[in-house]
């Protein structure tokens, strides 16, 4: 857990314990990681500039770094490598005005990755999966959605208000997003165009 005001902090939480006052920290599997460092190191530079990192308190070289991490961690998540990692990454970015979600989509596809698919997101019959990260647009709401469009549901985060996700079934991207501002007034950021795995 990490925190900015009123002082920057980082908390491991585990079985053990609480531990306070670190300067970096990581909780899980060794292989994981150490797969995790790998694909870092491979990633020349991610194409997509994010808007929150546009507006990073973090340096040059720390935003480099940054915009390696989500990629990466896709990386890990795809691999055989790590099979203690699974499901989907959700990544915080810090900003002036705090931390915020990062918007993410992905499509996984057995095309070939230079060819663009005919439609956006494509079926499941022609091999493909994804799904889309939608942060809430206002900052500081700690709520996230996440959307899949090849099962037609979404999922909402939101701990403040839910001890657990809260489960939209056959919804579309619109519906999700219209259906979590009437419950819980937030509006998600819109999905942007997916990047493959």
């Amino acid at each position: 857990m990490a925190t900015l005001a009123p002082q920057r902090e980082l908390v491991r939480i585990t079985a053990s314990g609480v531990d306070r006052g670190l300067s970096a920290a990581w909780i899980g599997d060794h292989t994981a990681f150490a797969k995790y460092q790998e694909e870092v190191a491979g990633i020349d530079r991610f194409p997509r500039e994010s808007t929150n990192l546009r507006r990073s308190i973090l340096s040059a070289a720390q935003q480099d770094q940054a915009r390696r991490m989500n990629p990466a961690f896709v990386q890990v998540i795809n691999s055989d490598e790590a099979p203690t990692v699974d499901g989907f990454p959700i990544c915080a970015a810090p900003t002036r005005s705090g931390y915020r979600y990062e918007s993410l989509a992905l499509l996984a596809s057995p095309e070939d990755p230079d060819q663009q698919p005919t439609e956006s997101w494509g079926s499941t019959e022609e091999g493909r999966f994804g799904f889309a990260i939608k942060p809430a647009r206002e900052p500081g709401v700690g709520a996230v959605g996440a959307y899949f469009p090849h099962g037609r549901y979404g999922l909402f985060y939101y701990p403040a208000k839910l001890n657990d996700c809260q489960l939209y079934e056959d919804v579309s991207d619109t519906a999700f997003a219209e259906r979590v501002k009437e419950e819980f007034e937030i509006e998600l950021a819109a999905s942007m165009s997916f990047t493959r795995s």
